[in-house]
């Protein structure tokens, strides 16, 4: 049996639980990422990446679909560390979730990010 969401104006099934219009708490890292400087800066990292994930490109290879800038030290711990470039890199969406769960080490992303200037060569 199905019935029209009062919700979102689709057909569900009986017992099924909508999530439109569902509101999630609002913590603080998603008031730091929601401004515009963070924006700013994460379209600038990018850019001086040359629009190329940083880790893949150390190890030769060139992906530049699904970039996110990601913050090495974690920004529920270090919110000051919010628009630090040594702190930002920019990565695929694979090595990102890698980063987010640990398994690449933060002295190897750091290094990585404090020579993106370097890595370009000059007129690039």
């Amino acid at each position: 049996m199905t019935r029209a969401c009062s919700r979102c104006g689709r057909i569900h099934p009986s017992g099924y639980k909508c999530n439109a219009w569902r509101t999630y708490p609002t913590t603080d890292e998603r008031k730091l990422r929601a401004k515009n400087k963070w924006h700013e800066k994460a379209r600038a990292i990018k850019e001086e990446a040359q629009s190329l994930c940083e880790l893949c490109r150390t190890e030769g290879r060139y992906i530049s679909r699904g970039l996110e800038v990601h913050h090495i030290e974690k920004l529920t711990d270090h919110p000051e560390l919010l628009l630090e470039d040594t702190n930002l890199i920019c990565l695929c969406q694979d090595c990102h979730k890698r980063a987010d769960a640990g398994k690449i080490d933060k002295e190897l992303l750091k290094r990585i990010a404090s020579q993106r200037g370097a890595n370009n060569p000059p007129g690039v």
